[in-house]
């Protein structure tokens, strides 16, 4: 079974890429309330897909206003000392087999994916 060790979420809003970091910018341990170093690297790639997939879009001409938001999450097994897997999960206001293979292009620009990749994590997308 997979721990769900870091979560970070990245909205659009007003034509801006805002990092949601729910109240506070600490980092330290997850039981003083603060963000953990695995918090920051699921942040970090919520906000690469992101930057990628604004970037992506002002190409083509298409309003990144259909993207909700973007959330990015890191797993690992019991036991492992580091993650295992990522999850980029991208809630969709209009839902499109084109616009949903744009994303999947543009994720595949953003080195944070990339660095996890050919370190041995699996990157899944979801699309919401």
């Amino acid at each position: 079974m997979r721990e769900l060790v870091g979560k970070g979420t990245v909205r659009f809003s007003d034509k801006r890429v805002v990092v949601d970091l729910d109240g506070g910018i600490e980092i330290g341990l997850p039981s003083s309330g603060s963000f953990t170093a695995l918090d920051l690297l699921a942040m970090s790639l919520a906000g690469c897909v992101s930057t990628y997939i604004k970037l992506v879009f002002e190409k083509l001409g298409i309003d990144v206003m259909v993207v909700d938001y973007v959330e990015g999450y890191v797993f690992k097994k019991s036991g492992d000392g580091t993650i295992s897997r990522a999850v980029v999960r991208i809630k969709l206001r209009e839902r499109s087999e084109k616009l949903i293979k744009v994303i999947e292009s543009a994720v595949s620009f953003c080195p944070i994916g990339v660095l996890m990749s050919r370190a041995g994590v699996r990157v899944d997308k979801e699309f919401i």
